[in-house]
């Protein structure tokens, strides 16, 4: 795991992969939001208690993914939602990226602005449903 600028986060955002040197940028852009980065860099074995640890004081908890497993969740949003059941309302999952598209300063300014609402609990972000019937049917 790395994490960035997450000590002193009052919110902390949970990726893997490429997206996360957009989420730095994004960080360092909004210094004043007390925003932090916690890079899960090893699925398996999954580090819970560690994870548990640095994020156990935050005041929301975002997992942004670019995948989804069979339901409507991503499967780390699964994996960080299970350490913390007692306290859920203060975990969002957003799921975004889908077909190859890219994670923007926007689409992180969307995701910030959901969570806060705390509108629901897995949120999928840069989908134009007015097109999803016309390509299921294609």
């Amino acid at each position: 795991m790395e994490d960035y600028n997450l000590e002193k986060a009052k919110i902390a955002i949970i990726a893997m992969g490429s997206v996360c040197g957009t989420i730095k940028d994004f960080i360092d852009k909004k210094k004043e939001e007390k925003i932090g980065l916690l890079k899960v860099i090893t699925y398996r074995p999954f580090p819970k208690k560690e994870i548990f640890q640095l994020l156990k004081d935050k005041k929301i908890i975002i997992v942004l993914e670019k995948a989804i497993s069979l339901g409507n969740e991503g499967p780390l949003y699964t994996e960080i939602k299970s350490l913390f059941s007692k306290d859920m309302q203060k975990i969002m999952g957003f799921i975004a990226g889908l077909g190859g598209r890219d994670i923007t300063f926007e689409t992180l300014e969307e995701m910030l602005k959901l969570a806060r609402e705390k509108e629901g609990r897995c949120h999928f972000l840069d989908v134009n449903y007015s097109l999803l019937s016309k390509e299921f049917y294609v």
